[in-house]
């Protein structure tokens, strides 16, 4: 277990994505993050985060083309 800034640090923390935070510093709101990639909760895991929104921007990029 190593810590950052007095925290420490857990391979679950690092895998774990809070969307509120996603929310803040992409300026999106949560709930249009969580009914676009069909999400619950309060935080993801960033393999399934990676997985929705690549589907995401493949149905996006294959509609509009």
């Amino acid at each position: 277990m190593s810590t950052e800034n007095g925290v420490d640090i857990t391979k679950d923390t690092v895998d774990k994505v809070s969307l509120g935070e996603l929310s803040e510093l992409s300026g999106v709101p949560l709930d249009y993050i969580k009914s676009e990639l069909v999400l619950d909760g309060e935080n993801v895991d960033m393999s399934e985060l990676r997985e929705k929104m690549l589907g995401m921007i493949d149905a996006t990029f294959f509609k509009e083309a």
